[in-house]
């Protein structure tokens, strides 16, 4: 996709930053490769671990990967970060749907 480049010069032009690393991971969820919007967005948190959009976007490409571990981390670490962001919750909600019931978390748990 377009706009994933432009982000991909934007970084290598440098200085990389969170915000471009976040925005490209979006770009990236967008054309379908999650992979690499898991690794962008584990990036952007690394480097500023407040942004909470990284965590969401981790947490979705990873829930595209059926990687729900990595999924769950990740939404838990963003809603530690944003705890008024009700996106959290729901997507806590649905990683509930998609893994056994009994492992339901305190997140899930307590938005019901």
């Amino acid at each position: 996709e377009a706009a994933a480049l432009l982000f991909t010069e934007a970084i290598h032009d440098g200085p990389p930053t969170a915000a471009l690393y976040a925005e490209r991971a979006q770009a990236l969820i967008r054309a379908g490769n999650f992979a690499a919007a898991a690794a962008d967005a584990t990036r952007a948190a690394d480097l500023d671990p407040a942004m909470h959009r990284a965590y969401l976007r981790k947490a979705r490409a990873c829930i595209n990967l059926e990687r729900y571990g990595s999924a769950r981390a990740a939404v838990l670490a963003g809603a530690a970060v944003a705890p008024g962001d009700l996106r959290f919750a729901e997507l806590m909600e649905e990683l509930d749907a998609k893994v056994v019931p009994g492992q339901r978390t305190e997140l899930a748990a307590g938005t019901a």
